[in-house]
């Protein structure tokens, strides 16, 4: 796990180990995300400014193979099924890492252009159980993606306010056990559910004063191991 007091830590056997000096931090730049690669069983981790990886004590920066140029300021790192890392460099927009760790510039395909945005430390990303991609960019509402054969993603959905979500500034999704996408706002939490045409319903589920909680309050969404209704924590 990582901290926001840039910490890398790492749970052994019930202990704490502290990993932050395998770092090497030269920044004083926060530490933004961490994912764990199942395809290239490595650590990635958004630090000192650049996309670092690999694991225990031995970390270094990413450099992409076909631009040898480290990534500047990347604040979210996840790895999709499909073996593709999404990156979001803050500023620009989002990209993708292959398998042979090339970097791709996905503004064209997302339709999202961080360079119209300025400084964004609440993007966020979920693949749900159906394989849909999504990305929650703060004040422009939740994206849904599919992916063609070629791993571009394509848009499916743009869902906003207008379409009755309570706010367009989104910080947690997670999916339950009968496909339900919800969704933490600054306002309240919602729920989107596919209707018998294959769009997504939007029902207002409780709004922030109903539950007793701030902006501030808010961690994330999760659900248990039956993928129950979620929680925040």
């Amino acid at each position: 796990m990582v901290t926001r007091f840039k910490k890398c830590l790492r749970f052994v056997a019930g202990k704490v180990e502290d990993h932050t000096n395998a770092l090497h931090l030269k920044t004083s730049e926060h530490i933004y995300d961490i994912e764990f690669s199942k395809k290239r069983k490595r650590l990635f981790i958004c630090a000192d400014s650049t996309l670092l990886f690999g694991y225990d004590e031995k970390f270094s920066t990413f450099i992409p193979a076909n631009t040898g140029v480290p990534l500047v300021k990347p604040t979210r790192v996840h790895e999709l099924k499909n073996g593709l890392l999404i990156v979001y460099i803050d500023e620009k927009g989002v990209y993708s890492i292959d398998a042979a760790n090339n970097l791709h510039s996905l503004i064209r395909e997302t339709g999202i252009d961080g360079s119209k945005k300025g400084i964004q430390l609440n993007v966020c990303f979920y693949e749900d159980s159906c394989n849909s991609f999504w990305i929650a960019m703060p004040g422009m509402g939740l994206y849904e993606y599919g992916f063609s054969e070629s791993k571009l993603p394509f848009l499916k959905n743009h869902i906003t306010i207008k379409d009755g979500i309570q706010s367009d500034n989104l910080l947690s999704l997670a999916n339950d056990r009968q496909n339900r996408i919800w969704v933490a706002t600054n306002a309240g939490l919602d729920i989107l559910q596919k209707n018998d045409s294959g769009k997504w319903d939007v029902f207002n589920y409780a709004s922030a004063q109903d539950l007793g909680i701030i902006k501030s309050d808010y961690g994330k969404l999760i659900t248990d191991k039956e993928a129950r209704m979620p929680t925040t924590g």
